[in-house]
């Protein structure tokens, strides 16, 4: 009995963290069109250095590394469930420390579309 209550918290937990990445990929989608480009994910680097959340300088090179880690397709925008699978693999597996991250790419998605929106005004 344990071991099934164990199996349905590691379920329960990889399905949160399956839809946290969904809503953060949707929000990484700056322009709208339903997928995360090269651009997109170029900038949202940047940002993440400008509101301090990493340091050093993101980029072109470390852009597409990280995009061919990745796998984008052939339009060179990254899937979906391609984005969701390397991010859950990647960031850590403490739910404190996960969601800290959700919340930086939170963060920067959110500045990146008030940004935007004030250069339309």
């Amino acid at each position: 009995m344990c071991r099934e209550a164990e199996n349905e918290k590691r379920k329960s937990e990889g399905k949160r963290r399956e839809a946290a990445l969904q809503g953060v990929y949707r929000e990484f989608d700056i322009d709208g069109d339903g997928h995360v480009g090269l651009e997109e994910m170029l900038i949202l680097g940047q940002t993440r250095r400008k509101l301090g959340q990493k340091q050093g300088e993101w980029t072109r090179e470390m852009n597409r590394s990280l995009m061919d880690r990745i796998g984008p397709d052939a339009n060179d925008d990254l899937p979906e469930t391609n984005f969701v699978r390397y991010f859950n693999g990647s960031l850590p597996s403490e739910a404190a420390e996960f969601d800290k991250n959700i919340e930086q790419f939170l963060e920067c998605a959110r500045a990146l579309r008030k940004k935007k929106l004030e250069k339309r005004r």
